[in-house]
């Protein structure tokens, strides 16, 4: 083997380290004694070896989980780690199901329990198999069975049920569990002892009534008309307070509202709904736009929120769920001069265009779109009220003539 090749091969710790071995589930075929790279195991004797390319040398798979040693080649009966590839394909004509969006499998195996988010998962195709057979669980004596789950009202870190083990299922299914006693026992995350910290499911579809092509979406943020704007009954020239008046019902009858479902699917142009709080204040990106994040409380606790998150780090979390939102000014429209105190204490309303994000180390957190910042207005609690956009940006305090 060439020294490139050894350099690629994994020592016994390592490869345990990267691919957790554990007891697979009850009544199921998934187990090392299937897997393409077990060798050595006779049935009911012999030692279980792991022969996986990835390893530098076989191994002789010794964990025994409470049985005596007598019962040691047993092991690969009841094992598995996460580079488990079945040995056996599908019978012919058995094809996996298709998976949309928003949905998942649950398998009558395992009493519809743990979501697969993986249609190739191992122990969905072990389902098929059981299905196509015609044959029954050995320990609970059940029929084999495909359901597929709506998972579309979820949302990323809600609190559900049990979820399959498999990388390739636990990658698509970025929730938290309940409670998961195998998960426990295995030592493996999540498993339900984690802080809790998205509650809410309060779904609310985005609406709709508002349709525009990409030339009607710039013209409409376009506010320069505000700026000199004449009363039609009287000829002259409105003043700052109807100028921002004007400007403000403009944008709120002719924008979406966003509601709690996947950013992905609102229609443009957006506005945020009064669920939507910006979180800290405004910052300074990597190419020098203002950037806002906010939340949407319907999906998020806010009690439950770490001080780094109530600072507007958001960038340092490891997974960003849905529910945050990234807002970026990247036409340059905002007024620079808007403080952290400003956003402490006062409201503001984003209006933009939902796009897709490119900046690499957010998709990985789990980012995939953002808001760009067409306009924002403003008011708070003393009578303040202003509209910075694309040509027009204005304040002022409604309770004085």
């Amino acid at each position: 083997m060439s020294e490139q090749g050894l350099a690629e091969k994994l020592r016994k710790i390592d490869f345990d380290n990267q691919n957790h071995f554990r007891k697979s589930r009850e009544d199921s075929g998934v187990n090392c004694s299937s897997c393409n790279y077990m060798g050595g195991v006779p049935k009911g004797k012999g030692e279980a070896l792991c022969e996986h390319p990835k390893r530098a040398r076989r191994v002789q798979l010794t964990e025994t989980w409470g049985f005596t040693a007598r019962d040691k080649d047993s092991i690969a009966y009841k094992s598995l780690c996460d580079k488990f590839e079945a040995r056996d394909p599908l019978p012919e004509g058995v094809e996996v199901p298709d998976l949309s969006e928003g949905q998942a499998i649950v398998l009558s195996s395992q009493f519809c329990d743990p979501y697969h988010g993986d249609p190739k998962c191992p122990y969905v195709i072990e389902e098929l198999k059981l299905i196509q057979s015609g044959n029954r669980t050995t320990k609970y004596n059940r029929a084999g069975e495909i359901r597929i789950a709506d998972m579309s009202d979820m949302v990323a870190g809600e609190v559900i049920r049990d979820i399959c083990d498999m990388p390739c299922c636990e990658s698509k299914l970025p929730f938290q569990i309940s409670h998961s006693e195998y998960r426990i026992r295995e030592g493996l995350k999540p498993d339900g002892t984690e802080q809790r910290v998205w509650v809410r499911n309060e779904i609310t579809k985005h609406g709709d009534k508002v349709k525009m092509s990409p030339e009607e979406i710039d013209a409409f943020f376009d506010l320069t008309r505000f700026e000199t704007l004449m009363n039609d009954r009287t000829g002259k020239e409105y003043d700052r307070h109807n100028k921002i008046s004007q400007a403000i019902d403009h944008l709120w009858e002719n924008a979406n509202m966003l509601g709690s479902r996947p950013l992905t699917e609102a229609p443009n142009p957006i506005k945020f709904s009064n669920r939507h709080k910006i979180l800290g204040g405004l910052k300074l990106n990597s190419e020098k736009h203002l950037e806002i994040w906010a939340y949407d409380e319907r999906l998020f606790d806010y009690k439950n929120i770490q001080q780094s998150m109530r600072e507007g780090n958001i960038r340092d979390l490891e997974n960003i769920p849905d529910g945050f939102v990234l807002c970026v000014d990247t036409n340059d429209v905002l007024d620079r001069r808007l403080t952290y105190r400003d956003f402490d204490q006062s409201r503001f309303w984003v209006y933009g265009v939902v796009k897709s994000l490119e900046d690499q180390s957010l998709i990985s957190k789990g980012v995939s779109h953002f808001i760009e910042i067409g306009t924002l207005t403003y008011h708070d609690s003393n009578a303040f009220m202003g509209v910075y956009g694309k040509g027009f940006g204005k304040v002022a305090r409604f309770n004085e003539q």
